[in-house]
């Protein structure tokens, strides 16, 4: 964050009123979230309209933005192809629900976070061993200063190398020491897997286990999907998926210090010391076990593409967003609190504003807008090529995502068209809108990666030339981007550009089946 983006009267109003906390709650939202017009909780309907046009106007790729004051929505707004109900892929913020639960797991005797990391590996023989590495604490990987090699440029090359391994616990207990434990911060998302496998191996239940029990069945949170390694360790880095009304009850229960309805689910100990910066950097924002955190006290978890979970405690406000952003798209987070929601505060506590029912309906009109598909174009004519390759079958390469085969069909006069791929030895039919509508599909596989199996996945497509180019989006899968098809004589050149975590593209080539 830069201190550009939060507006003059909301950084004085924050210095002011000094450091604040959430109040006890009208009630707790196990069951479901109350809402209330953003008048009643002090927050102004007009500048909440703006945070539409402001996510229209930059092009962002939201997916969903939930913003609760004193316990109630305010605002609530799903981009199509997305809903409420979309189990969504929260991606690094998953690292902060692995410190949630390290800290319930410490609450409760089964592990100490001063204690070393090996210590809770005993039947595991680890390479690189060096005085270093016995060093290195519980609290070493909660705040990222473990000093084991962790490679993050151009991306983040150790996890990918980790993905590779067939033992993602052996792979991050193996990595060699280069840096003095404690010494050092280093963005490190094995070191963050290796939590999540203490919790479990600490308590004798897998993480999920232990996170329904003690953390999601109090808070009401009954689903979810969190995806294994092979060795049955839920992964502690990434991959959690969940609806955002449920993402917000975390925040909740951190604006409420690890107290939901009168039971204790984590000590406002270690809500405080997980919140509290331990390593800042210039670009103003900090970090502590796992969350990010700010000026004034306010906190978040943080992943690719736009995934956040913003708490304010001075504000008594939380938001929440769901995205599948590029890295450029993401870096206008920060502009879009700043400038848009945080303003739209303006009632210091309890306090609420005179009722404005005229920009209360236009602010409900454009959130029902964003929940609709596009409007459909006329199709363009298809070029040659379309016709010319339309069910034909083309054996593909070797290549990221695992397509195995590719057939593309193409009927003049139509609005769609299908895309048929081979993956893992499974056949999956797509459509593909021509009219500027994606075609969702349901049920398929668009790549190898478990994650992707029966997956919804939006597809659009158009030609130029000799190129059919399809804009892919997995909604709750995050990832996003562009398939380009060139057909030269018996040969198909595929480039693919995914934006929200790849950054550069991926180029492989087929053959025409006999």
């Amino acid at each position: 964050m830069n201190n550009r983006f939060l507006p003059f009267a909301i950084v004085l109003n924050l210095v002011l009123m000094g450091s604040g906390c959430a109040k006890t709650p009208d009630y707790w939202p196990t069951d479901g979230w109350r809402t209330s017009p953003p008048e009643a909780q002090g927050m102004d309907s007009e500048t909440l309209s703006k945070l539409l046009e402001f996510i229209r106007e930059h092009d962002m790729h939201m997916h969903s933005v939930t913003i609760i004051r004193h316990g109630y929505i305010v605002f609530d707004a799903y981009f199509w192809p997305a809903s409420p109900s979309t189990l969504h892929d929260i991606a690094s913020c998953t690292k902060s629900l692995t410190s949630t639960l390290v800290g319930i797991a410490q609450d409760k005797g089964y592990l100490d976070i001063d204690k070393t990391m090996l210590s809770y590996f005993p039947d595991r023989t680890v390479r690189n061993l060096d005085a270093e590495k016995q060093k290195i604490t519980v609290k070493n990987l909660l705040t990222m200063t473990s000093g084991m090699k962790c490679v993050n440029v151009p991306t983040e090359v150790t996890l990918n190398e980790m993905l590779q391994s067939p033992d993602y616990v052996q792979f991050a207990l193996d990595l060699p020491v280069t840096a003095e434990p404690g010494s050092k911060w280093e963005y490190a998302s094995c070191g963050s897997h290796l939590l999540g496998a203490i919790v479990a191996n600490s308590t004798g239940m897998s993480e999920e286990e232990f996170c329904r029990k003690n953390l999601f069945e109090p808070l009401g949170i009954d689903t979810f999907y969190w995806p294994r390694d092979r060795q049955g360790y839920n992964h502690g880095w990434g991959d959690l998926r969940m609806r955002p009304l449920d993402m917000a009850k975390l925040g909740f229960l951190y604006l409420h210090k690890g107290l939901w309805d009168s039971r204790r689910i984590l000590s406002s100990n270690y809500v405080r010391k997980a919140t509290k910066t331990r390593t800042k950097f210039e670009s103003g924002e900090g970090y502590g076990y796992q969350w990010w955190t700010y000026k004034f006290g306010s906190y978040y978890a943080k992943g690719r593409g736009g995934q956040r979970i913003f708490m304010a405690p001075v504000l008594d406000l939380i938001v929440v967003t769901t995205a599948g952003n590029s890295a450029a798209e993401s870096d206008l987070y920060e502009p879009m609190l700043g400038q848009v929601i945080l303003p739209a505060v303006k009632k210091m506590g309890r306090g609420s504003l005179p009722e404005n029912p005229d920009a209360f309906a236009r602010l409900e009109a454009g959130i029902k807008e964003a929940g609709e598909p596009p409007l459909p174009e006329p199709v363009p004519t298809l070029p040659q090529t379309a016709y010319d390759v339309s069910g034909k079958a083309w054996a593909l390469d070797s290549n990221l995502v695992g397509w195995e085969t590719l057939k593309l069909e193409f009927d003049n006069g139509s609005n769609e068209a299908f895309i048929t791929l081979m993956v893992n030895g499974r056949t999956n039919r797509f459509p593909v809108g021509l009219d500027g509508v994606p075609r969702i599909a349901t049920g398929e596989s668009f790549a190898a990666d478990s994650r992707y199996a029966g997956q919804d996945v939006a597809l659009n497509g158009s030609w130029s030339s000799d190129t059919f180019a399809i804009d892919f989006n997995t909604i709750g899968v995050i990832e996003r981007g562009t398939i380009a098809f060139h057909f030269i004589a018996d040969t198909v050149g595929i480039e693919l550009f995914e934006k929200t975590f790849i950054g550069a593209p991926v180029t492989f080539t087929g053959k025409l089946k006999e």
